[in-house]
């Protein structure tokens, strides 16, 4: 009975290729699809579980507001770890980061380095630091040690024990290096390639005691058993009780500590100053629905054909039945041949995973690999795949051609009920809508991508060179910037110590009185004189600052933002006291202009003439070959800062990191409608096709009675349109709702865009409309003598 099943089924699966190849195609896609989301979701999942103590280890976030400025920054003051480890027995150890870079000499050339983590000698006690070669705790406590991640070692040192060998930095101090530890795993939300010792930064050193400095990214570990909440009450207790005067509470401002799980660290935080670019929970669930989604497009793909070829199997089952066959045999029988064609299309699209990998990896910027995927989820999830979708796909057709009624089905009197089957055309409605939704979302995310990129920011972003780390040039800034200022490929340069694109500093400043504020904390820059040319801000009022002018060196200019949440209606010649006591008088007032992204309203910002040398260059370059431009900049820099490499970036890339998220989800939307739309296609097809095949005698008989070919189209073609149509009505609403909802994340947003309901419509009906019309113009040009002979 068994050999007689078997072989059925394959005789059943090749007499019928077409239809084989189209729901195996189309199932395939739909499982390589949902294999892809579904590592790219383990592997979100996966970051920072490697430590052993991840659901004890804890971050503390600084959260805090004073006058109208409010924070909320990963980073923290350096008094926490000591407050910490002293006071709160729970508390098992209590670590601290700095994120930094350095610049080493490796044979003659300067490479600059930028994962360098300073930590203290908890770290390894708080997170798992495998050491391979070597002692990790002189690093931690010692002046210039060093540790090297295998990576690092490997670049350094290559096939050699770097354990006792020395590193040059550009400035010619050695450093020794005691330990090489193993690299971090990818799914961690910090990365360091060199560990050095905290202890030994001057800057941190000063702010041992000082509460009021974003300075460090604060850990610690629990204990075991320990309340994470009932600590964080404590915690702010004891700082609020201690450090916090009753005036500056009264006055509605605040300094709060949080604490965040290490595990919601990577999906639930997307501060500013991350140690790395974080993901998002929501995309995970948005992801997941969308690969649910078209894995259900295919299992529809694969319900429609089969109960639509129910038609030429009808006689087939009355005869089984006639012979004694049961329904459950039936059953079995299809459920059988659903399940053979569900194991290949897995094969299949295990095949369309291992081509495909390296592609997803570039479009979700991830490293994802194979031969490292954790093998028991791997094996979990191919298993679960095929049930639900042998499940989806196999029983529902194997229940309707199994319960034929033996009598009915040797007269040939189920065609007519099988061909307007309501639960084939709503599954039709089903996966037309899903794939409208998903192109209505592809256009709504692309048309504010480009709205983001080109929306007039109040500066010039185009042609402005960055150079990174000006400060190298220490001495010779000033007559770099001359010389740089005289090269013909130049129009203006600027030195700052924040650009568009990079973080801005803030602090906090006393204006004025009247104002709004006694004191509030604000962004601010100091920069070279020609800052708002070099960037082509605009002035509303008064003047910009004056070249070499020592009179100006206690002057400042504010932007528009900062004038009216001040209330000052006349800004100019009014003082603003900030750090030091130091006044500065308002010169100017600069429109305002997006420094940050347009996720954010413009914030308030104050530009004051630069004291030393800034951290970045701006330089605005004529019109010209950029490469030819940019090497004599670089022979400039070689000439005067011999010893720091020259790094360097455009102004236009650096501010659109900003929107790399919106970048790489308007990609993954486009992939994944263009495999909506052709898993929908593809089953459109092949239904269209059965139903053809149903009514070739009905056509033979139109024909001979004098129809047209754009007659048997139109009729043909009709109900499957109609369906499309309902299919667009219905998703627009949801697609409106749910992209309305995505766009309130934006502080600058587009109105929803008309037009992306109706292309996506039309993009449907097209898509429809070519699929049925390709197999109703075929039926259309027969013989009409041929199709009546056909039955």
């Amino acid at each position: 009975m068994f050999k007689n099943y078997v072989f059925t089924t394959f005789r059943q699966l090749w007499k019928h290729q077409g239809y084989t190849a189209i729901n195996i195609a189309g199932l395939a896609i739909g499982i390589a699809v949902c294999l892809l989301i579904a590592l790219w979701v383990n592997d979100e999942l996966q970051y920072d579980q490697f430590h052993q103590k991840a659901d004890r280890i804890h971050r503390v976030i600084w959260n805090g507001r004073f006058g109208d400025n409010e924070w909320k920054l990963p980073v923290g003051p350096v008094p926490i770890k000591h407050a910490l480890e002293e006071n709160f027995p729970e508390v098992e150890y209590a670590t601290q980061m700095y994120q930094t870079g350095l610049t080493l000499k490796k044979g003659t050339e300067y490479v600059r380095e930028t994962e360098l983590l300073y930590v203290d000698e908890h770290f390894p006690k708080v997170f798992d630091v495998k050491v391979l070669a070597g002692d990790l705790t002189p690093a931690l406590r010692e002046p210039n040690t060093i540790a090297l991640s295998q990576s690092a070692a490997e670049k350094y040192f290559p096939d050699q024990n770097p354990v006792g060998q020395t590193l040059l930095k550009n400035d010619g101090t050695p450093l020794k290096v005691c330990a090489l530890v193993q690299d971090l795993p990818t799914q961690s939300h910090f990365q360091f390639q060199f560990l050095g010792a905290l202890n030994q930064l001057q800057s941190i050193k000063e702010r041992k005691d000082l509460w009021g400095f974003a300075s460090v990214y604060n850990y610690f570990s629990l204990k075991a058993g320990a309340d994470p909440i009932a600590l964080q009450k404590k915690f702010q207790t004891y700082v609020e009780q201690r450090f916090l005067e009753e005036e500056f509470r009264s006055k509605g401002n605040f300094s709060r500590f949080p604490f965040q799980s290490l595990n919601s660290i990577h999906l639930d935080s997307n501060l500013e100053m991350e140690l790395s670019v974080n993901g998002r929970r929501a995309y995970l669930y948005i992801f997941s629905v969308v690969a649910l989604f078209i894995l259900v497009l295919a299992c529809i793909n694969f319900i429609n054909l089969s109960t639509a070829r129910s038609i030429t199997r009808a006689k087939e089952v009355g005869v089984r039945k006639a012979l004694g066959s049961g329904r459950g045999q039936l059953m079995l029988q299809f459920f059988g041949e659903s399940f053979v064609a569900v194991l290949g299309a897995l094969l299949l699209a295990l095949a369309i995973l291992g081509f495909s990998l390296p592609y997803f990896n570039v479009l979700a910027g991830k490293s994802m690999d194979l031969q490292r995927l954790n093998l028991p989820f791997l094996l979990a999830l191919l298993a679960g795949i095929t049930l639900f979708t042998s499940l989806l796909a196999g029983v529902f057709p194997a229940v309707v051609l199994s319960g034929f009624k033996t009598i009915a089905t040797l007269k040939g009197q189920l065609g007519s009920h099988l061909g307007r089957s309501r639960l084939r055309e709503s599954l039709v409605v089903g996966q037309f809508s899903i794939s409208t939704a998903l192109i209505i979302g592809t256009m709504v995310v692309g048309t504010q991508f480009r709205f983001l990129l080109n929306s007039e920011l109040g500066f010039n972003k185009d042609r402005v060179l960055v150079i990174d780390r000006a400060y190298a040039l220490d001495q010779n800034y000033a007559v770099f910037l001359e010389k740089l200022r005289k090269l013909p490929s130049v129009e203006q340069a600027a030195g700052a110590g924040a650009l568009p694109g990079k973080l801005f500093d803030s602090t906090i400043f006393a204006p004025e009185q009247p104002a709004n504020f006694k004191e509030s904390s604000f962004n601010y820059v100091f920069a070279d004189p020609a800052y708002l040319s070099t960037l082509k801000v605009k002035l509303e009022a008064g003047r910009d600052f004056r070249q070499n002018s020592r009179a100006d060196s206690l002057s400042c200019i504010i932007n528009q933002a900062m004038a009216k949440k001040l209330g000052w209606a006349d800004p100019l010649g009014k003082h603003i006291t900030g750090g030091n006591n130091t006044a500065y008088q308002v010169i100017g007032v600069m429109e305002d202009f997006h420094y940050l992204s347009l996720h954010h309203q413009v914030e308030p910002l104050l530009l004051m003439p630069t004291i030393w040398t800034p951290s970045y260059l701006a330089i605005r370059l004529k019109a010209g070959d950029l490469a030819v431009q940019i090497n004599a900049v670089k022979k400039l820099w070689n000439e005067l800062a011999p010893t720091a490499p020259f790094e360097y970036s455009f102004m236009e890339d650096d501010y659109q990191k900003f929107y790399e998220a919106e970048q790489r989800l308007g990609r993954v939307f486009f992939l994944f409608s263009v495999l909506a739309l052709f898993i929908a296609g593809l089953g459109l097809f092949g239904l269209a096709y059965y139903m053809v095949a149903r009514r070739t005698k009905e056509i033979g008989v139109r024909k001979v009675l004098g129809a047209g070919v754009g007659t048997v189209v139109r009729l043909l073609a009709f109900d499957f349109l109609k369906l499309v149509l309902i299919a667009v009505v219905l998703a627009a609403p949801v697609a409106y709702w749910l992209l309305q909802r995505w766009l309130q994340d934006f502080a600058y947003r587009i109105d929803m865009p008309w037009w992306a309901f109706v292309a996506a419509g039309g993009i449907a009906l097209s898509i429809a409309l070519l699929t049925v019309s390709f197999q109703s113009i075929r039926a259309a040009l027969k013989n009409p003598v041929t199709a009546l002979r056909s039955e």
